[in-house]
């Protein structure tokens, strides 16, 4: 399970077939440099489009991991998917605005399930708030909004 750019991806048996398309066609495009480059090259393209018409352009970042079901012991496993986290540098490499969700929300409070909608695999209402508040937060330090 991982993500890139807000996309979530998995690699777990997807019996669905347009499903399976969809998650093999993701990692490919996750470990292929010339898929990589294609996307840089289509991110930086629509943050041109958005600051030629005088808005922000932000990129929402699913570095957090969370597993989709609890383990056993009640907890779920976490863990913040480097792969993720290399892409979204990349991108503020090539001047896109990044939020990581691992730099917003708490591990401890992941392996709690407060982050997953369970067995969905979609962020949870709290986490969707707590990523909406660093949002805004960070829109606010946009030279944009400092006039």
């Amino acid at each position: 399970y991982g993500t890139v750019t807000g996309v979530q991806t998995c690699a777990l048996p997807i019996s669905e077939p347009f499903t399976r398309d969809m998650a093999q066609t993701w990692d490919r495009a996750l470990t292929e440099w010339r898929n990589q480059r294609r996307h840089f090259e289509l991110i930086v393209g629509m943050r041109e489009k958005a600051e030629a018409k005088g808005a922000d352009f932000i990129v929402v970042n699913e570095t957090l991991s969370p597993a989709r079901t609890p383990a056993a012991d009640g907890r779920y496993g976490c863990s913040v998917d480097q792969q993720s986290v290399d892409f979204g540098n990349a991108l503020r490499a090539r001047g896109v605005k990044v939020l990581d969700t691992h730099q917003v929300l708490s591990l401890e409070q992941c392996y709690e399930g407060a982050w997953i909608t369970p067995g969905d695999g979609h962020p949870s209402a709290g986490a969707n708030r707590q990523l909406a508040r660093a949002l805004a937060e960070k829109l606010k330090l946009s030279p944009r909004f400092d006039q």
